[in-house]
C-alpha cells in the first residue's frame, strides 16, 4: 500500500538529532513518507549551533513547487524558518490551502530563551499562525508570538506538554539530559499521525507516548559532549 506523503520545511542538522533529520526518522517510525524542503543549511555540535545559513525564498519556493506538484502532500510541518521572508513563503502556499494539516513548530530561541531571528521574523509568524491547526512553540516561544486564535490549538512545554484547551499531555518523568530533538520528534510525531488520519487529539497522545518511549531508549547514549539525540527508532527500549 502507497504510504502518505508527510511534508518537513525545516533546516538541517549535521549532528543527526534535530531539524528535517530528526523530523524523517520519526516519520519513518511511524509509517508515513517524509519529503523535505530545505530552509536553512546549519552548523552544529551536540552543545550548540555554531552558525546558519538561511536559503532564498526563492529557493525555498522552487523546492516547494516540485514537491507539491508531484506528490500528494497530506499533512505539513515546518521546523526553523529563520528569516521573514521565508515564513512568509510558508504562508503562501498555506493561505492557497495547498499546506494541509500544517503544524506550526516555530524554532526562535536557543536553550538559553535567547532570540535568534529579527522580530521581523516573530511577527511574520502572526501571518502563518492563521493556517496552521497546532503549534508547538517551547515556553520562551510561547511568550513572543500571539497564539490566541480561536482556530488554533496550542502545546506549550512547561514542565508538562499544556494544550491550549486546559488539559495536559502527561508522562512519566525520565531523568536524563538526552533530550535533544524531543520537540522535533513531538510535532513531527504529530503531523505522521493526522496523516494517518487521526484526530487531533489522537495524534497528540500518540505523539507523547512516542516521544517518551523515545526519550527512555536513548538514557544511557553518549553521541558527542552534549545532549544526546533521543531513539526515535526505538531500538532500545527498556525492560
Amino acid at each position: 500500500m502507497t504510504p502518505p506523503v508527510v511534508l518537513t520545511i525545516a533546516g538541517s542538522d549535521p549532528i543527526g538529532g534535530a531539524g528535517m533529520q530528526a523530523d524523517l526518522r520519526t516519520f519513518a517510525a511511524f509509517g508515513v513518507h517524509g519529503a523535505t524542503a530545505l530552509t536553512a543549511v546549519t552548523a552544529q555540535t551536540t552543545e550548540a549551533v555554531n552558525a546558519f545559513w538561511p536559503v532564498e525564498p526563492a529557493q525555498l519556493q522552487a523546492q516547494l513547487d516540485g514537491i507539491l506538484g508531484d506528490l500528494d502532500v497530506v499533512a505539513v510541518k515546518t521546523g526553523l524558518l529563520p528569516s521573514a521572508g521565508l515564513v512568509d513563503v510558508v504562508t503562501s502556499y498555506a493561505s492557497q490551502g495547498r499546506l494541509p494539516n500544517l503544524v506550526v513548530d516555530p524554532v526562535l530561541v536557543n536553550r538559553t530563551g535567547k532570540p535568534f531571528v529579527q522580530i521581523s521574523t516573530i511577527e511574520a509568524y502572526q501571518r502563518l499562525l492563521p493556517f496552521a491547526v497546532l503549534a508547538t512553540p517551547n515556553r520562551f516561544e510561547a511568550d513572543l508570538i500571539d497564539l490566541a486564535l480561536p482556530q488554533l490549538s496550542v502545546v506549550t512545554n512547561r514542565g508538562h506538554d499544556v494544550v491550549s484547551d486546559g488539559s495536559e499531555l502527561r508522562a512519566e518523568h525520565i531523568e536524563t539530559s538526552n533530550t535533544r530533538g524531543t520537540g522535533d520528534t513531538f510535532s513531527a510525531g504529530v503531523t505522521a499521525r493526522l496523516a494517518h488520519g487521526d484526530s487531533l487529539d489522537e495524534a497528540l497522545a500518540k505523539a507523547k507516548a512516542w516521544v517518551t518511549l523515545s526519550i527512555a531508549g536513548a538514557v544511557d547514549w553518549q553521541l558527542g559532549a552534549g545532549p544526546s539525540p533521543i531513539d526515535q527508532m526505538h531500538w532500545e527500549q527498556p525492560g
